[in-house]
């Protein structure tokens, strides 16, 4: 366990005392310190009011662990920022939940964990769990999936969404995360539209369950070769295709930008060469549109150790 000295930069000066309140209740090793100390290991930045150059100086320090909140019409800004700087959390400050959130993500951040799929949706939720050996099993495991999950209390489209997503997360998975000894992609440059037989130490894995009104589901290989530089190029290019609405050259970008919409809690937890897993959370809507705009937010948790 390591203590962790955080600065905070909001807009709103309750916002730090709540959260500082926060902290003591859940007995954290947190310390807020003032902004011109410069020993901070965790920055909480508000991205909605102070200038975008203030973000960069300070993100341009290294080792250092980010929240940052923003609002819906900074996706442009947000996109730009990604491409240079590793934003670990994204939030939006509107999130009622984002004081419980910060403090998970505080504590998550000092024991060195991640956020499991059991964790999100609690102990008593029954997980279920699908293994992926081969490309031409994708199609029809993922239609047995989605009919298995409980989708009531949730707009009428979403297998269609929930299809589209995991059938992108698994097949990224399947043949762009093996790779050789020399840490060389194996199958990255294979026609996709050819069969892939896995081997055992390649299977990919699905993991689901729901309640009345969540549904959450990871997809996890055994290699963890996402670095943070591919992942943050994913990220922005995601965020570029929200905005623009279309993909002209296809890839991660339209993928990623896809996932980002229909989820609402977007979470990576990487273990480099171990294991990557993508975890999507949705909160059940009857309707689309409170879908769409409903609170969004991504984590990413990178193992150290």
């Amino acid at each position: 366990m390591k203590n962790l000295k955080c600065k905070v930069i909001h807009s709103d000066s309750e916002f730090t005392e709540s959260l500082e309140k926060k902290i003591q209740e859940n007995s954290l090793p947190v310390e807020i310190i003032g902004q011109n100390e410069t020993d901070e290991n965790y920055l909480i930045l508000d991205f909605k009011k102070n200038p975008t150059d203030e973000i960069k100086a300070l993100l341009s320090k290294k080792d250092k662990e980010t929240i940052l909140f923003i609002s819906e019409d900074k996706d442009s800004e947000l996109s730009e920022l990604l491409k240079k700087y590793p934003v670990q959390h994204v939030l939006r400050d509107e999130d009622d939940n984002k004081l419980n959130l910060i403090t998970d993500i505080l504590n998550t951040n000092i024991n060195n964990e991640y956020w499991s799929l059991q964790k999100i949706l609690g102990q008593s939720t029954q997980i279920q769990e699908t293994l992926f050996k081969k490309s031409s099993d994708v199609n029809p495991l993922i239609e047995k999936f989605v009919e298995s999950v409980d989708l009531s209390n949730a707009f009428k489209e979403i297998p269609t969404y929930l299809t589209q997503t995991v059938n992108e997360l698994v097949t990224n998975a399947m043949f762009n995360a093996p790779v050789d000894g020399d840490g060389k992609a194996k199958y990255r440059s294979m026609d996709k539209r050819k069969n892939l037989d896995l081997l055992p130490c390649e299977y990919v894995t699905l993991k689901y369950g729901a309640s009345d009104s969540v549904l959450a589901f990871s997809v996890r290989d055994q290699f963890g070769s996402l670095n943070k530089e591919t992942i943050y190029q994913y990220l922005s290019r995601g965020l570029q295709e929200i905005i623009r609405h279309e993909d002209k050259d296809g890839g991660a970008g339209l993928g990623l930008a896809l996932i980002r919409q229909f989820c609402h809690r977007l979470i990576f937890n990487i273990s480099p060469g171990n294991f990557t897993e993508v975890i999507c959370y949705i909160d059940k809507m009857k309707r689309f549109k409170l879908h769409q705009t409903h609170v969004k937010s991504i984590h990413v948790f990178f193992q150290k150790g």
